[in-house]
């Protein structure tokens, strides 16, 4: 049960939270001079840094005197200590957990989200004394009770993933540019930032994974609320773990759903696939394994080749001697860009293309399959970061 004196803050603004990186966690609600931040950035300049939050739209509702502020319940004044931490990414309002439909008054701060039954077990974290956070499971359980399906299993992707997308607010892009520039920014908890060819920070960045599909089947079915539940179920089913980036998430999608759902229905895909090398292929890859980022047991690796990651010479060095030590060990390899998968027409012939590889049968689709595939699309192809922008009149997702 619900305690009656902490505040829980959910649905979106949970995922808000879990999309932040532990170094911007520090950087706004730690001591200012932390073993893991003395070498990235001094004191003063953190000082300043949350000076620069304060002034932020979401701080500046929450903490500045007003009628807001002024009639806000007990639940919304226990948020002020960590809004920094959502301040980073997030506007006004909060998402927070409401037991009863009395609490449910929305405000320029706070939206309520009713849940009157008992909360499963393990569906939160603490953040302070006062204020708790769902899991992104439990999170994920209550958009599912109003999202489409293909929209859960994006963001069951990056749950799911060792991907994060961050858009951090202006001060903290410029903190975390700053830190790039200097090479000092610090891994920690194992969330790193891409950084591109020319020296830029990147929205995306790498971490460990925040859930797997087995915790997402758990959550639904320890749920004493139907809202959601047979949704959530079918995401649990449908989402490949431990992708690495957006596109292999969409590519994933597109690849191994059931052709009922819009995908190719290519069963036996694996993401990131770790491939031990033989003496040879060592030699050849100068590593000791390699890991395919969409891979069927066949021996078919299909690697998605984004610009950030492969624009370098480096990296097109990298990317051969992979290549070499993949085809020694009998595994087929196939680049694909992001362009191919986005192309209706283009994604066929690639389809066509991995069918062939693997030496199965690539049967013609039905006039609903082709249905399905649209409309898969539609939701695929959307800015990323535009999944967690809610429109709250609506209270559906605005793309």
């Amino acid at each position: 049960m619900l305690a009656a004196m902490e505040t829980i803050i959910c649905d979106i603004s949970a995922l808000d939270y879990w999309r932040t990186p532990p170094l911007v966690q520090l950087l706004l609600a730690s001591d200012e001079d932390v073993p893991e931040l003395r070498s990235a950035i001094n004191a003063a300049d953190v000082l300043a840094l949350r000076a620069a939050i304060a002034e932020e739209p979401l701080c500046q509702a929450m903490l500045r005197p007003g009628p807001s502020t002024r009639n806000a319940g007990a639940k919304t004044k226990r948020l002020r200590p960590v809004i920094p931490l959502l301040a980073t990414n997030q506007t006004a309002p909060v998402d927070i957990l409401a037991r009863e439909h009395r609490a449910c008054h929305a405000s320029d701060i706070v939206t309520p989200r009713l849940w009157s039954h008992d909360l499963p077990l393990g569906s939160c974290a603490d953040i302070s004394d006062e204020v708790r956070v769902t899991t992104p499971a439990f999170a994920l359980l209550q958009l599912a009770g109003r999202l489409d399906l293909a929209t859960l299993l994006l963001i069951a992707s990056e749950l799911c993933g060792s991907f994060a997308i961050f858009e951090p607010c202006r001060p903290i892009a410029d903190a975390l540019q700053k830190m790039a520039r200097a090479g000092k920014i610090p891994a920690i908890g194992g969330w790193e930032p891409f950084v591109d060819g020319s020296g830029a920070v990147s929205t995306l960045w790498s971490r460990p994974p925040l859930t797997t599909p087995r915790n997402l089947h758990h959550m639904a079915v320890s749920s004493n609320s139907q809202r959601g539940r047979k949704r959530l179920m079918q995401v649990a089913k449908h989402v490949f773990p431990d992708a690495a980036s957006p596109f292999e998430a969409r590519a994933a999608l597109l690849f191994g759903l059931p052709r009922r759902l819009g995908g190719e229905g290519m069963n036996g895909l694996a993401l990131n696939k770790k491939v031990e090398l033989s003496a040879a292929a060592r030699m050849l890859a100068q590593r000791e394994c390699c890991y395919c980022d969409l891979y069927w047991d066949e021996g078919v690796d299909v690697e998605c080749q984004s610009a950030l990651v492969h624009e370098s010479h480096a990296s097109f060095l990298s990317d051969s001697r992979r290549t070499a030590a993949l085809q020694h060990m009998g595994i087929k390899t196939l680049p694909i860009t992001y362009d191919q998968i986005k192309s209706e027409k283009q994604f066929d012939a690639l389809a066509q293309t991995v069918a062939d590889l693997r030496g199965v049968e690539r049967k013609p689709k039905t006039a609903q399959h082709e249905q399905a595939a649209r409309n898969l699309r539609k939701r695929l192809f959307i800015n990323w970061p535009a999944m967690r922008h809610a429109n709250r009149k609506r209270d559906t997702f605005a793309f």
